[in-house]
Formats: structure tokens, sequence, C-alpha cells
């Protein structure tokens, strides 16, 4: 599917008015989820593979719909993650997040299956240990095209 028919299916919705500021609203969280996870996962990466799992799919979800915010797009209730997740992809359109994407994607299916199947699956440290990694690509690559969009945020995160 192709941005074109999440739009065309009113998957994926046209917004305007969104500020750079409320973006950042959405990356701010998105970063918190991410170093609530990395810090369990130093601490007690075993115990709480699960819950880290979760917090790192959270992190990227919201830093997901801050892409689409940031593109003037808003994902549809139904298939809300799904969407978010494909709608990003086709917005940075990176070959080098390509298989974050995909992995993306597989985390969203395990998150649900972790919050919703009554036979939680094991999530080991390896797996979050390569979604950390994929995140932080993830992060860094939003952080860049929101400094191409505005680089005086640069200037005013600096004061």
């Amino acid at each position: 599917m192709s941005l074109q028919e999440l739009i065309n299916q009113e998957k994926l919705k046209t917004i305007k008015g969104v500020s750079l500021e409320q973006v950042g609203k959405r990356i701010d969280l998105a970063k918190k989820y991410f170093n609530f996870a990395v810090k369990c996962f130093k601490d007690n990466s075993e115990e709480y593979g699960e819950v880290i799992y979760t917090n790192l799919y959270n992190a990227a979800r919201v830093l997901s719909e801050a892409v689409l915010l940031m593109n003037g797009y808003k994902a549809d209730i139904k298939d809300h993650h799904k969407i978010v997740i494909q709608a990003a992809n086709f917005l940075i359109n990176d070959d080098q997040l390509s298989e974050v994407f995909a992995r993306l994607n597989r985390m969203r299916k395990e998150r649900h299956n972790i919050d919703y199947d009554i036979f939680t699956p094991f999530v080991s440290k390896q797996v979050n240990e390569q979604s950390i990694k994929d995140i932080q690509n993830y992060i860094n690559k939003v952080e860049a095209l929101i400094d191409k969009k505005n680089p005086q945020k640069r200037l005013i995160d600096k004061k």
C-alpha cells in the first residue's frame, strides 16, 4: 500500500496548523519511552524484557506519529498503529531505515501479542538490544529532519 492509497482509503487524513513545537512534544514523549526502556534494559534486561520491548515500541509509534504531524497527516483510529508505521516509512523514504521499519512492523505485531494474547511471548535481551539500536537510529533521523525543516531550532535549544 502506498501513501496515496492510505489517503484515498481515508486511513490517513490531512491536517493543517501543526506547529513544530507540537511535533517536538511528540518527539519528547517518544524519547521518554525510549530512555525509560534503555534505563530498564541496563538495570534488569532479563526480568523486564516484555516491558522494555513495549516501551521501545511505544517510542517508535509516537515518533512515527510525530513524522506524520510534521508532514501534515494524522492516522485514522482504526488500524492506527499499523498506519502510522507504514506512513512514516513512506514519508521518510530512506533506504538506510528500510530494515528498521521492517523490524518496527514486527515489533508492532509482537507488542500486540504481549498486550492481548494469553500466551505472552518472551522477548530476549538480543531482540531488545537490536530494538534499542533501531529506535536510536530512527530518533536520530527524525531529529535531523526537524533540523532540516527548522535550522533555527538548534540555536533555540542551545539557549
